[in-house]
This record gives C-alpha cells, structure tokens and sequence, in this order.
C-alpha cells in the first residue's frame, strides 16, 4: 500500500500549531517566573521593614534602660509622610550628651520618587563616625503616633503618651504606585523612657 505524502498546507498547518503551542507554554512559564519574582521582591522588602522595626525595637529598650528620652517630630514631603525619631542620651550638668543618641529618618529620594530610611549613631567625642547608614529603601512613609493605653491617638500636646505607633509603608514594585503598597505597623512601650522636658 501506498504511504500518502504530507502536502505543504499541512506541514505548514502542523508548524503553525506546534508554535502556538510553545508560544502559550512559554507565555505561561513567562508569567509564573514574574509571579514567583514579584513574590520574592515582597518578601524580601517585608524583611526589610521587619529588620528595620525589630532594631528600632532594640534601640528603644536600650534607651528606656539607659534613662534617655525619646522624640518624634513628623514631617511631609508632598504627599509622602516622614518623622523623625531621635532616641536621646540623658546630659550632664554642663550639658554635654552622656552616652550614645541614635537618630531615625526617612528622608525623600527625588530620583526614585520614594523614601528612604537612615539610622544614626552619635557617641560623645566620635563625631567623625556619626554617619547616616541606609537600612531600607522604596518606602512610601514613615510615620510615628503617640498613642493612649486603649491604642486611641493623643492630640493634646500636655499629655504624657505612653505609647508609640510606628507604621511603615513600601512600594510592593519598582514602580511607585500609592495603590500597591505593603504596611506594617508596630507598637512600642514608653513608659520608663523620660519625657523631653525632663532632665
């Protein structure tokens, strides 16, 4: 019996649908390589912010221990929120700093249409090495509240908060959307820190 040859139409139909095939498979590999980066790149900026928080902790129980004082101003650039949280040393009576201060800011990078956040270190007599140390980049906003005992927002600047609420938001991608953004909050005790009129 004779074998019938394969027509050139047909070889050509059979090449058109093995393509659309590797087209689709490589479409869906394509997509699930971008899904697996993007959830990497989340959490790697989560332990990022985690990091952050948990230093931030660190530093604020070694200032209670130490009797210094804790200050938070806030501040905005356009849209983006920041404060500034300045874990103070106690001072002498000539007024000279005793101990290490440290200094949390996250300060705007216009290139990159975000913030990022820098710690410092200031020892007495070292003033050569208190340098700003970048420790987490493409955040949205850095923000500190003082709250009350039940978590509500204290307004009146005559009372003495006993807690503080640090949130932090980042940009999920490289791109700074306001609408794709991760945020994590974190609370911290006060109470054995001094106030900032106390000496």
């Amino acid at each position: 019996m004779k074998r019938r040859a394969f027509s050139i139409l047909e070889l050509l139909a059979t090449l058109i649908l093995v393509a659309m095939i590797c087209a689709a498979v490589f479409g869906v590999l394509q997509h699930t390589t971008e899904q697996s980066q993007s959830i990497e790149r989340r959490m790697s900026r989560m332990a990022d912010i985690q990091y952050c928080l948990d230093r931030l902790m660190s530093d604020i129980v070694v200032g209670s221990q130490n009797g210094g004082k804790i200050t938070v101003r806030n501040h905005s650039y356009g849209w983006q929120n920041t404060c500034r949280i300045t874990i103070g040393a106690t001072k002498t009576g000539t007024g000279t700093p005793k101990g290490m201060s440290i200094d949390w800011v996250a300060v705007l990078r216009q290139e990159e249409e975000d913030l990022v956040l820098y710690r410092r270190e200031t020892r007495p007599g070292q003033t050569e090495n208190n340098l700003y140390i970048p420790l987490c980049e493409h955040l949205y906003s850095f923000q500190a509240e003082p709250l009350n005992p039940d978590n509500t927002l204290i307004d009146d600047p005559n009372i003495t908060p006993t807690l503080i609420n640090v949130e932090v938001e980042m940009y999920r991608t490289n791109q700074p959307d306001p609408k794709q953004l991760l945020r994590v909050n974190r609370t911290f005790c006060l109470k054995r820190f001094r106030q900032p009129d106390e000496k």
